[in-house]
């Protein structure tokens, strides 16, 4: 409800930021967390590093920091299980996210390429300059604090950001096929980094 020259409207909430005035930034935020993969679909993989078990276990920490900040998280998949796309997008508007942060790793045919890139549509969408900050605020995060190379932030109609209007972002952590990469992706010490520095992005995210 807003109101405004002394009459009142709706709007919905897809089209406004909602900012905590004090206390934890992200205290009763609603965000949808989405490990890549799942099930029948492994991702990619490169000697024993799994993309559908890293990201689960990143997200996973995820959650639990964010939750401990007050947030209300949910994640697409909570186990070894392959929601389509189209099942992704819908959970995240069923349960009202205002934010939605899938994360993947990368692979490419040249063992050097390294890094962490993410993503945001190039569609006409109403959160555009939104799912920039989102997307800065995360992959800074990540590149500073796990010492990754940067490949920066990209425009990329991937479906699960070209299809959802509230601010959503796709992560590519690193490289399986980058031995550097992997390394950090298979350490439970980066891990925890890895997780560590989406949250902090995603708090930087509502702080601004």
């Amino acid at each position: 409800k807003i109101s405004y020259n002394g009459i009142d409207g709706y709007t919905h909430k897809t089209y406004l930021r909602l900012i905590n005035q004090s206390g934890s930034a992200v205290a009763g935020r609603i965000i949808v967390l989405d490990p890549g993969h799942g099930g029948k679909d492994p991702g990619t993989s490169k000697s024993g590093a799994i993309e559908k078990e890293i990201v689960l276990k990143v997200a996973t920490k995820v959650k639990q920091k964010l939750e401990a900040a007050g947030a209300k998280v949910y994640m697409t998949r909570a186990g070894d299980t392959y929601p389509t796309l189209q099942d992704r997008v819908d959970f995240a508007q069923n349960n009202y996210a205002e934010v939605f942060v899938s994360i993947h790793v990368n692979s490419a045919s040249s063992e050097s390429a390294s890094g962490t890139e993410t993503y945001y549509s190039i569609s006409g969408n109403e959160n555009e300059k939104e799912d920039y900050r989102l997307a800065s605020a995360i992959n800074s995060q990540i590149v500073n604090n796990a010492g990754m190379v940067d490949r920066g932030v990209r425009r990329e109609d991937y479906f699960v950001v070209r299809n959802l209007l509230l601010p959503s972002v796709l992560v590519e952590l690193g490289f399986v096929t980058n031995a550097s990469d992997r390394e950090k992706l298979i350490s439970s010490e980066y891990v925890d980094i890895f997780a560590d520095s989406i949250y902090k992005g995603i708090v930087q995210y509502y702080k601004k």
